[in-house]
């Protein structure tokens, strides 16, 4: 039996081990402890780790949009038009998107979108064409079951999920000074994850210039 936290297996076995308590009610909750601190770490973790990216087909004269059944947070979206030009649309408010477009039967290329609802996006102009468009999003990762034993949090970041699991079952214990000691845990790790993320994102020099070999007005090329 593995008590290493890179599985959910592992997960629940290393708990148990550390608890020393068989209680059926114990081994009831850790599956609950478990899913909390899935949902904890998606909030609180700053990596590309859960960025998603999914191609949805816009529906001519339609201006919603359905978001991925995943989505949790949005980080960029594209179009592609009709001459394969890929283009970045800007992120308004849903107020300034209906001034902008107020007549909905009006069609063209979509140049802007908002966050209507957790499930659906505004496009204006309103698709004149069942355009592709490219979301780049955070999304809830599969949550970890006995009939899924891994997810991102398991590969990449097993303490952070293992230390706020024991903080949840601290908790369910009502054994509170404990539960400030996994919480202390859990701040370092999470920090440890989000300082990786920024590692990640680190330029490779720091002159600061953009290289990308197109003219670019940061360089005083236009």
């Amino acid at each position: 039996m593995s008590l290493i936290p890179n599985t959910y297996s592992g997960i629940v076995s290393a708990i148990k081990a550390l608890a020393e308590d068989d209680s059926a009610e114990f081994a009831d909750f850790v599956p609950t402890a478990i899913h909390l601190a899935e949902e904890r770490l998606l909030k609180e973790l700053d990596t590309l780790g859960t960025t998603k990216t999914s191609a949805l087909t816009a529906t001519a004269s339609a201006q919603t949009l359905t978001k991925p059944s995943d989505h949790r947070f949005t980080r960029e979206v594209r179009i592609t038009t009709s001459t394969g030009t890929t283009v970045q649309i800007d992120k308004v408010t849903n107020d300034y998107l209906r001034d902008y477009w107020p007549t909905k039967s009006n069609v063209g290329v979509p140049k802007y979108y908002a966050e209507e609802s957790m499930n659906t996006f505004l496009l204006a102009p309103t698709p004149s064409s069942a355009y592709t468009i490219s979301c780049q999003y955070v999304g809830q990762e599969t949550h970890l079951s006995a009939g899924n034993e891994t997810n991102y949090y398991t590969d990449y970041c097993s303490d952070s999920l293992y230390y706020a699991t024991m903080s949840n079952m601290a908790e369910f214990m009502k054994d509170y000074s404990t539960m400030e000691v996994w919480e202390s845990k859990l701040q370092a790790a999470l920090a440890g994850t989000n300082n990786e993320q920024g590692r990640r994102a680190r330029r490779d020099d720091s002159t600061g210039i953009p290289k990308n070999p197109a003219l670019n007005s940061l360089r005083g090329d236009v």
